[in-house]
């Protein structure tokens, strides 16, 4: 009998300890997290402009896909890939295999603006949803997805000669992300996929 009221009473403060050690690591927590709010607030405030709080900047999200290539704007960040196709007969149309290239940089503010004044002022988020080659038809997928504060519009061109082009809105768009791409001297590698 003895020996049952010893064990229940060491599992009572088994239990007691873990109860106090849960306790103990809450507050812990909650203190270092009021703590980091307090210090966030000031630097917060530290960095407001004399003239008035900050302005919350837009979420810019823009995607280009192309059959060999691939670009991302998210915020100030560009992604690209780049596909490479391997051929081991030089006359056959289809690959052995394939490189893919991924690469980031950070863009400037003045770069975002301007693809942003580019996809706002010629049209591209009045285009209809899909261009070209109607489905069934061979055809080469282009698209560009744009996301700019509630506003998102996906536009999607199948390239096939024999079908419509491109319109105008959509090419312009399209020429100016390459560009922007070309213009971009400071990429950083992420990753080569072969």
């Amino acid at each position: 009998m003895l020996s049952f009221f010893i064990i229940d009473l060491y599992l009572k403060i088994k239990t007691m300890m873990k109860l106090i050690f849960f306790l103990f690591s809450f507050l812990m927590v909650f203190s270092c997290q009021n703590n980091s709010l307090k210090n966030i607030s000031a630097e917060k405030k530290d960095s407001l402009p004399a003239n008035g709080p900050m302005v919350k900047k837009e979420k810019v999200l823009i995607e280009y896909f192309a059959p060999t290539r691939k670009i991302v704007i998210d915020s100030n960040i560009i992604w690209l890939t780049e596909i490479k196709e391997e051929y081991d007969n030089p006359v056959s149309a289809v690959p052995s295999g394939q490189t893919q290239t991924l690469r980031k940089a950070v863009l400037a503010d003045s770069s975002i603006q301007e693809i942003k004044k580019i996809i706002t002022s010629n049209g591209f988020m009045n285009l209809k949803d899909s261009y070209g080659a109607a489905d069934g038809e061979r055809n080469y997928l282009y698209t560009i997805n744009v996301t700019m504060g509630s506003s998102a519009k996906n536009v999607v061109f199948k390239s096939n000669p024999s079908a419509e082009s491109a319109p105008k809105e959509f090419s312009e768009v399209e020429k100016a992300l390459n560009n922007l791409v070309k213009g971009i001297s400071n990429w950083e590698n992420v990753e080569v996929i072969r």
